[in-house]
């Protein structure tokens, strides 16, 4: 049996005291108080353990349906050293169908936890097979949770997906995370997705080379630049790493130029 660590443990001696307490006051089992037992009331001594011995399938079956958060929570995070463990085949077999799953958690810690874990079972993928594994189950979880209700898991995702970019070429760049963040770019339904984007594009300009980031993100970023004065500032805090990857020149002409703009009086 295997406990989910020291956390985990100070919530079971918890509720254990608190059983403790309703035993002394009677509520549980007659005690000295002489009160009347609890219907549900017990000592929940193994409620917080995991059965490590069983067959791995079968324990991410079990705790994939549990309806304790702990041990969803303790499944996710030990998606990535099964993969580690697995390989490209048996991992698309064993880990990835439970994604889709995992991804419509109600609970945000969940989801969070589960986009965390992306990049790393995506290091466990590095053959011509687990690269098309990235693009096909891994990558389309991110996309999807970065419009996620919970702003914890779309910052979370906005990190995973340069997590994920380090590993991919820049074409796949080009062609399946570039066309997310100009979606975000340009949704003026909700203006966290525009300064996610903008979030996006300064921490992915390193990994999309001179020529991408000339020719998409310099005219995203002038275009943010025209945005309410959170997203503005967002960009004018972060000019350096697009700048840096562009050159001084034409940061200077193409961007630089926008700082009165984007830095102007609050609104």
């Amino acid at each position: 049996m295997f406990y989910l660590g020291s956390w985990v443990s100070r919530i079971k001696q918890s509720i254990l005291e608190m059983t403790d307490i309703l035993a002394t006051l009677g509520l549980e089992g007659g005690g000295e108080a002489g009160g009347e037992a609890v219907s549900g009331v017990s000592r929940p001594e193994d409620e917080f353990e995991v059965d490590d011995a069983l067959p791995l399938p079968e324990k991410i079956q079990k705790y994939l349906q549990s309806e304790m958060i702990i041990h969803r929570l303790y499944l996710v995070r030990e998606l990535a050293g099964y993969a580690h463990l697995l390989g490209t085949n048996e991992t698309q077999i064993v880990v990835l169908p439970v994604l889709d799953e995992l991804k419509q958690d109600v609970e945000p810690v969940i989801r969070q936890a589960l986009v965390e874990q992306l990049p790393l079972i995506a290091e466990n993928l590095s053959d011509a097979s687990g690269q098309q594994c990235i693009i096909s189950n891994i990558l389309p979880i991110a996309v999807q949770l970065t419009r996620d209700p919970n702003p914890q898991v779309r910052l979370s995702t906005t990190e995973a997906l340069i997590g994920l970019a380090i590993a991919m070429d820049v074409k796949v760049i080009e062609e399946h995370i570039l066309p997310v963040v100009s979606s975000l770019a340009n949704d003026s339904s909700q203006e966290e997705y525009r300064v996610e984007a903008a979030r996006l594009v300064q921490h992915l300009a390193k990994h999309m080379g001179r020529d991408l980031c000339i020719e998409f993100a310099l005219p995203l970023m002038s275009k943010l630049a025209s945005d309410n004065f959170r997203i503005r500032k967002v960009i004018g805090g972060n000019i350096g790493p697009l700048a840096t990857v562009v050159g001084t020149e034409i940061a200077t002409t193409q961007l630089v130029c926008s700082v009165p703009t984007f830095v102007s009086t609050k609104e």
